[in-house]
């Protein structure tokens, strides 16, 4: 038993060094969540080539690092759009309800289709303005589905629809636990959104952080906007539009469905 603890240690050492000889400094916006700047976009030329992911846990900045139970668990991080818009008669107004009603309830189906080992977590915008930081209303984990449906229940729509911060936040989430899991398992990035970003707000960089950079896999539905959106990037991004509520409970069981091709590791732990 003392063989096996010790050898366990000696691999988290070793990978934790590994980590540090190689990591290259994140993009700055990265570390920093706010809106994209004229001086971030000038700087993003120069992100660097060679990259890790996950980078080294801080345990400065978030505590004594502790290694996930299940390595190779799969995680699922909802991201809500709770803006004003959402409180406008769903697509077809046959169904007599809000889009925020009609995305609630479909969000909490999907958290009972959720693997009962895999990680789920949940982030929304609401009341949001210019600036606004974005908070995750849930950690990734299990045993969590009834805070999950509690925390999609509480939202109310109001304010703006800034995507880039909210997107920038979620895969801040998604990448620490990644650390926990030392880089294994799979990380789905999901967006339910009604509309574009507020200007000045365009996830485009993050996005492109996101494609290049991790092995994340980020997953939109547009409720109620066709196809037309920043964030439907063909070959890109996953994307699927929804203009019913049976269409918006559809595109969610597919993320569970969806077999992206896998991104090698490898390629993002380049020397």
């Amino acid at each position: 038993m003392k063989t096996s603890i010790f050898i366990g240690l000696a691999i988290i050492a070793a990978f934790a060094v590994n980590c540090k000889r190689k990591l290259q400094e994140m993009p700055r916006e990265y570390n920093q969540p706010t809106a994209p700047s004229e001086e971030a976009n000038q700087q993003a030329a120069g992100q660097p080539e060679k990259f890790i992911w996950p980078p080294v846990w801080d345990e400065k900045q978030d505590g004594p690092f502790m290694v996930s139970e299940n390595l190779l668990a799969k995680n699922y991080f909802v991201i809500l759009d709770s803006s004003g818009s959402m409180s406008e008669g769903a697509c077809n107004s046959e169904f007599g309800t809000t889009k925020s009603q009609v995305a609630k309830s479909a969000l909490m189906a999907f958290a009972g289709q959720v693997p009962a080992d895999a990680n789920l977590g949940f982030m929304v915008f609401e009341n949001a303005v210019e600036g606004a930081e974005i908070k995750e209303r849930l950690s990734l984990g299990v045993n969590n589905r009834d805070a999950f449906r509690r925390a999609v229940d509480e939202t109310t729509p109001q304010g703006g629809t800034p995507l880039y911060e909210a997107v920038l936040a979620g895969l801040k989430s998604l990448t620490r636990q990644a650390q926990k899991q030392l880089g294994y398992g799979e990380y789905f990035l999901v967006v339910v959104t009604d509309g574009e970003a507020n200007p000045g707000h365009e996830p485009d960089r993050v996005v492109d952080f996101i494609v290049e950079k991790t092995p994340v896999t980020l997953y939109t539905i547009g409720f109620c906007i066709g196809s037309h959106h920043t964030l439907n990037r063909p070959g890109v991004t996953f994307y699927r539009e929804a203009n019913n509520p049976n269409e918006l409970a559809a595109a969610l069981q597919q993320v569970l469905a969806e077999s992206p091709e896998f991104k090698d590791m490898g390629s993002f732990q380049q020397q």
